[in-house]
């Protein structure tokens, strides 16, 4: 098996450049009608910045007590977005190195691509050649992708990564894949093996043109419903907790139960918080007894005359 490798310019037609520049234009304006929060996700998208839970469960902390949310700046421009502008830049994988964690691979070496023209690589059985394709397919737009496992002869564990070197419009730069990789440009490279052959032969495929910048939409919406269900489970988390015990009893319960009293206990604090008011009420009944006048208070004589009363009435 050898790695064949061919770089070419993305050259667009002009109605096709138009088409993007026109879809670019109704999403930008479409942006500032949007909220804040969803404004500064977009341009983390498109500008491939960190968005992990971290971030999600900091702007839930503001949603949920109707903060004002700042717009991140600086603001995002027409030409961040995938076919923004009218250059036709090429887009070229230089080198790929410093792997960590990826199959079997050595970390201290590099594969080295030509910029322009093509790059055959080539070695015997087992050399790793496989392994770097499999790591390409993940980096670039590849029909056919491999899950990438770490080496199964070690027992290490580490978190898989490695760098890319590239060049974007005649510019060198680099980037670090892991497996929450997800930077669109990456996207005009193509990658093409058998794997990838087999796929549009056996696999029925819809033949449809969908412009790259549809992409970060399809993202925006993803990280919209992540911020969706952090909200969700704080709504459960304080339902939950308006049906939970007051505090006062659920402290009596943690200093006085063990588990195998822990019924009894529990029926102990429930009846206590249900008898407490019918206690209250005998106490304000007897004290509106103890109240009434002299005269209207039974004496020990009265009781008894009213006694002997009653035995001597007639049997019927």
């Amino acid at each position: 098996m050898s790695i064949t490798t061919n770089t070419s310019n993305s050259i667009t037609s002009p109605s096709d450049t138009m088409s993007a520049q026109s879809i670019n234009h109704d999403i930008i304006k479409w942006l500032v009608n949007r909220p804040n929060w969803q404004r500064n996700l977009f341009q983390r998208i498109v500008r491939n910045e960190a968005i992990d839970k971290r971030y999600i469960e900091q702007l839930v902390d503001l949603l949920v007590v109707n903060k004002d949310i700042d717009l991140e700046n600086p603001a995002l421009t027409i030409s961040e977005l995938p076919q923004g502008s009218d250059a036709k830049e090429c887009m070229a994988i230089c080198s790929v190195g410093d792997l960590q964690g990826v199959n079997a691979l050595l970390g201290g070496q590099t594969l080295r691509f030509s910029p322009t023209g093509m790059t055959i690589v080539y070695g015997d059985n087992g050399s790793g050649k496989s392994g770097y394709a499999r790591l390409l397919k993940q980096i670039v737009g590849a029909r056919h992708h491999e899950e990438i496992l770490s080496n199964v002869f070690t027992n290490e564990s580490c978190a898989q990564s490695a760098q890319i070197n590239y060049r974007s419009g005649g510019t060198d730069q680099a980037a670090t894949w892991s497996k929450s990789f997800n930077d669109t440009k990456f996207g005009r490279v193509h990658f093409y093996d058998e794997a990838c052959g087999n796929d549009y032969l056996q696999n029925e495929t819809e033949l449809s043109y969908r412009p790259s910048v549809l992409s970060l939409l399809d993202r925006l919406i993803e990280l919209i419903d992540k911020v969706s269900e952090e909200i969700g489970k704080r709504i459960a988390v304080e339902e939950a907790e308006q049906f939970a015990l007051p505090k006062k009893y659920r402290k009596k319960l943690r200093q006085r139960t063990s588990y195998p009293n822990f019924p009894i206990t529990l029926t102990h604090i429930l009846l206590t918080s249900y008898l407490m008011p019918i206690k209250i009420l005998i106490k304000n009944f007897r004290s509106t007894v103890e109240k009434k006048p002299a005269s209207e208070q039974l004496t020990p004589q009265r009781r008894r005359r009213d006694s002997l009363r009653l035995q001597k009435m007639p049997k019927h």
